[in-house]
């Protein structure tokens, strides 16, 4: 009979990866991915654009317009 940490302890790992798997991502890193995905244009064969780091690296450009979105929308600065 198998002692209880050897089936808890692979149970256990596996609910942890699944969670962090499917952490919800602010809107910043929503937007910064669908940018990166949507501008693989594949151009040669020779050219590979890694998305995972492209998309880390693109987080603070798009940080900054939420920044000033919410210091417009604190102003009462019109989008329109």
């Amino acid at each position: 009979m198998k002692k209880p940490s050897v089936v808890l302890l692979p149970t256990l790992l596996s609910a942890v990866l699944l969670t962090v798997a499917f952490t919800p991502k602010t809107s910043v890193e929503r937007y910064a991915r669908h940018y990166v995905y949507a501008s693989d244009d594949r151009f040669g064969p020779n050219f590979y654009t890694n998305k995972a780091d492209t998309t880390r690296m693109m987080v603070p450009f798009f940080r900054q317009f939420g920044e000033m979105g919410v210091k417009d929308r604190a102003a009462g600065v019109s989008g329109v």
